[in-house]
């Protein structure tokens, strides 16, 4: 059976961007654009995995959200994975198990799911968390995916 994630977004670009991430990773995809969307959406998909950027527009706060979805008992087991370009308060830090932050590369995404103990089932992808230096890469710089 496909796991879900759901991405909570509103920037065009993020959403391809964590789509080609999510689904390359073996996830299929639902989305939320507002804030008031996330939950109700969260219930009735029960995705494995909620991307969420906490500056998402509408009338719910991203921590707002973030506390909803912890205090739902149906999503209990449901990873939250925030990110924000305006850096991460406290609170956020200790409200979620695990941040994104920028930039966002495909390694950096594997990373982070790694880390919380994800299985990878996509194609093109290590099961191994990379290294903060540089990737196998013969003029050492990092990859990134487009």
């Amino acid at each position: 059976m496909q796991k879900t994630c759901l991405i909570a977004a509103h920037d065009p670009w993020l959403i391809q961007l964590f789509r080609i991430y999510t689904e390359e990773c073996g996830f299929s995809v639902v989305q939320a654009f507002e804030s008031q969307d996330v939950l109700p959406l969260a219930v009735a998909k029960q995705p494995f995995i909620i991307l969420l950027q906490m500056d998402l527009p509408g009338p719910l706060r991203g921590l707002d959200i973030l506390h909803a979805v912890r205090m739902e008992a149906s999503l209990a087991h449901t990873i939250m994975m925030v990110f924000s370009w305006q850096g991460q308060p406290d609170e956020i830090r200790e409200e979620s198990t695990f941040q994104l932050q920028d930039p966002i590369t495909f390694d950096a995404f594997l990373d982070v799911l790694v880390k919380a103990g994800i299985e990878l089932t996509g194609r093109n992808h290590s099961t191994k968390p990379v290294s903060s230096g540089a990737a196998s890469n013969p003029n050492g710089r990092r990859k990134t995916r487009k």
